[in-house]
């Protein structure tokens, strides 16, 4: 079971058995709730950083920058299909694509990146790299793991797991690191043994899930058959910690604003309220339509629109974003240029040289626009951001220095957790051609860390 001394979680003996994980979150620091204990402890600094959590929103498929937040009015119609109306946001001189009308009325709440890039336009090899913001090649670990790796070696004992993803669709690994530092699904508790596709199919919310999985576990000994760290995830998880998952305990009115496409959103809230300090959520205008995208994007995006700015403004009200750095961003973005003919009858193809991304909070500025694309969206103008220049700004964020290392057995030596420092140390700028990731001695580009923002 778990005993908590001097504010440590320590497990007194191994394993978990069942009458002891139910009292998980239970207990109780001279009158403190665990979740009151949880906050209390996700105060204390991880390395001196300003940000203790972040939320990682991933638009699965390649949102569109022009059709988002690049937008281009006058390019033309070959460029801006229908969308090709602008609205004003409450930051004077920042305009969005008239199809997000609710996030212009948030932009004070985070920073426009309009110049990300990198150099795979395919989604098996894209979303790896953006989850882990390193390159494809390098086989690094998704963020949320090397995260969660790094707050380990700082010394910090989590008692909710420190990496939750709420979708399997995600492809997040730890690759090299153990195994315990692999990202918790709720989803994944599906493939647990007695979880039946009868019951997958008819469970109606998470926590009726958690509470049918107990029972199962209890019946049939499944807990036996976890491993310490699955035991040690789950066993949170199944107690009264649950409750960071249950949405009903929001106010009616607070609740509302999402819907069944964006409640995953305000489950992130939750969640870093009650002390997880990695969360990967997908979602957000996804994009991965080859044709008639017009017509599919403004049935989508709308919801999109109203979930997003809820959650930002929730986010603002709750105090959230002094400490929570958030990002937004897909695997990469859209072709600029529409393509008219059949089979697409107006569609984009995928585009990595030049897309848009967000981030706010922990440390980030809002309100501003980072780098400039060309007349057509198409290209970096000015200030180009590698996704390994973003990775290594957010580690800086959270006290973790980018040049710092974790264990790597499969390399036989320490790795540096950001790839700007894993070959030699150094990093080079390209001067014009943006759209490759390293140059002839084989250094990563860099435009450098978002020291503009943070």
């Amino acid at each position: 079971m778990i005993d908590i001394q001097n504010g440590i979680a320590t497990r007194s003996r191994p394993g978990f058995p069942r009458r002891d994980f139910l009292r998980i979150g239970a207990v109780g620091l001279g009158g403190l709730t665990l979740a009151n204990w949880l906050n209390l402890k996700a105060q204390g600094a991880v390395g001196g950083g300003k940000a203790k959590s972040v939320i990682q929103i991933f638009s699965i498929g390649g949102p569109s920058q022009l059709d988002l937040f690049d937008p281009k009015p006058d390019a033309g119609r070959d460029y801006t299909g229908p969308f090709n109306k602008t609205v004003k946001t409450n930051v004077p001189g920042i305009v969005f694509n008239a199809t997000i009308p609710l996030l212009a009325k948030q932009a004070d709440k985070f920073s426009v990146i309009r110049t990300m890039t990198h150099d795979t336009n395919t989604h098996p090899r894209g979303k790896p790299l953006m989850l882990s913001l390193a390159p494809g090649d390098m086989d690094f670990p998704s963020l949320g793991c090397m995260v969660a790796a790094k707050r380990a070696q700082a010394g910090r004992q989590e008692l909710l797991p420190p990496h939750v993803t709420l979708s399997q669709d995600l492809p997040i690994s730890p690759k090299f690191l153990p195994k315990k530092y692999a990202a918790v699904s709720p989803d994944s508790m599906d493939s647990l043994p007695g979880m039946t596709p009868e019951r997958q199919e008819g469970r109606r919310t998470f926590l009726a899930s958690v509470d049918d999985l107990a029972r199962d576990m209890d019946k049939k000994g499944t807990w036996e058959t976890l491993d310490s760290s699955q035991q040690d995830a789950y066993a949170v998880m199944l107690g009264d910690a649950k409750k960071a998952f249950d949405l009903s305990l929001e106010k009616p009115e607070v609740r509302s604003r999402y819907n069944e496409t964006t409640e995953k959103l305000l489950l992130a809230i939750r969640l870093v309220e009650h002390g997880v300090p990695f969360v990967s959520i997908p979602g957000g205008f996804p994009g991965d339509a080859h044709n008639l995208i017009f017509d599919k994007w403004a049935k989508n995006w709308p919801l999109w629109d109203a979930g997003l700015s809820a959650f930002f403004e929730d986010m603002a009200s709750r105090g959230l974003l002094d400490s929570t750095i958030v990002t937004w961003y897909g695997e990469f973005g859209r072709n600029p240029k529409v393509d008219w003919q059949a089979p697409f009858l107006g569609g984009r193809g995928h585009w990595c040289w030049c897309f848009s991304a967000l981030v706010a909070g922990g440390g980030f500025k809002a309100g501003a626009v980072v780098g400039e694309s060309d007349e057509r969206g198409a290209y970096v103008k000015d200030r180009p951001v590698y996704p390994w220049d973003l990775g290594a700004s957010i580690y800086q964020l959270l006290g973790f220095d980018p040049a710092s290392t974790v264990p790597n057995p499969q390399a036989g030596r320490p790795t540096p957790i950001s790839p700007l420092f894993a070959a030699d140390g150094t990093t080079t700028k390209s001067e014009g051609d943006w759209n490759k990731v390293r140059d002839k001695s084989g250094k990563l580009f860099s435009g450098g860390i978002l020291k503009e923002i943070m």
